[in-house]
């Protein structure tokens, strides 16, 4: 991590989130910035940030907190958004009404398909490779809906789904939804599935069609 005293974004300086950083170098806050950005340096040594920040109070206050008061005008929404996206931040925040996602899969190509779809239908995604990655990413932070794949390295589906269900059992945590994907379609890797503690199990190659369904029967019913 670049050791420096300060960051700047439109003259305002962005102290709080490099001790942040620096205090926790492991965390999803230090990943975000993780070559996000490139930091400019005067002659002092002093790292500025190349775009000012209209809306850095709210920004600041997100990477502090990890919640965001959106704006109530469209116009002001939609600027804020084009800010989040420059700083690397977008995927992170869901769109007022909407939620986050954990998108569990170690296939680089659904990564990408199933995360752009779940963004535009305006959700926040993080995505974690294997098994023990989801783990680590559940108990750090809140999600809504996680899309579990069942063939991975490390750790698979059905055995983070079933150390999920027993962390919120132990710690008396909400229930989430938890979808199984797999390219498999076999009842009886439906029903382990489904009692390994999963809500429900959807096929790959993942078509839009399903990932709507599971989208409106969890997070918008």
């Amino acid at each position: 991590m670049t050791e420096i005293c300060e960051v700047n974004v439109g003259g305002k300086c962005f102290t709080t989130l490099l001790a942040t950083l620096c205090k926790y170098p492991n965390s999803m806050l230090a990943a975000m910035f993780s070559g996000r950005f490139q930091l400019l340096k005067d002659r002092k040594g002093r790292c500025f940030i190349d775009r000012p920040a209209k809306h850095f109070e709210l920004i600041l206050n997100f990477l502090r907190t990890g919640t965001i008061a959106w704006p109530t005008d469209e116009t002001e929404i939609a600027e804020l958004r084009l800010e989040l996206d420059y700083y690397g931040l977008l995927e992170y925040v869901p769109h007022p009404s909407k939620g986050y996602v954990l998108l569990v899969d170690d296939n680089k190509v659904n990564q990408v398909v199933v995360k752009r779809e779940l963004q535009r239908l305006g959700y926040a995604v993080i995505i974690s490779e294997n098994g023990a990655e989801a783990l680590e990413q559940y108990k750090q932070h809140s999600f809504d809906l996680i899309l579990m794949d069942l063939m991975m390295p490390v750790m698979d589906g059905i055995q983070a789904t079933k150390t999920i269900r027993k962390l919120e059992q132990e710690l008396k945590l909400p229930r989430v939804p938890i979808v199984s994907i797999t390219v498999l379609g076999f009842i009886q890797i439906e029903t382990e599935c489904l009692a390994a503690g999963t809500d429900c199990h959807i096929i790959k190659p993942l078509r839009k069609e399903d990932l709507v369904r599971v989208i409106h029967k969890f997070l918008e019913h």
